[in-house]
């Protein structure tokens, strides 16, 4: 699946279906990957409203993980 965006998407959006709400660290990083997959296969839009949920939900934990991720995100 490397280099293959359009491959990626499925099983992250079915492993984030799969997560409680109550999991937001999980749940952000999941989402944080579904943002670089989106922009690996040129929908920037999806990408960043993706990008912004997972911001959303990396405010509420303690974990500094999912921050490092969007930002690193941000960065592309």
């Amino acid at each position: 699946m490397l280099r293959e965006p359009g491959k990626a998407t499925p099983p992250l959006v079915q492993a984030l279906d799969g997560y409680p709400a109550h999991w937001a660290r999980d749940r952000a990083l999941y989402l944080s990957w579904l943002a670089d997959a989106c922009l690996d296969a040129g929908d920037p839009e999806s990408a960043i409203a993706t990008a912004d949920t997972a911001l959303d939900l990396a405010t509420t934990v303690a974990s500094a993980r999912p921050l490092i991720r969007i930002r690193e995100f941000a960065q592309r």
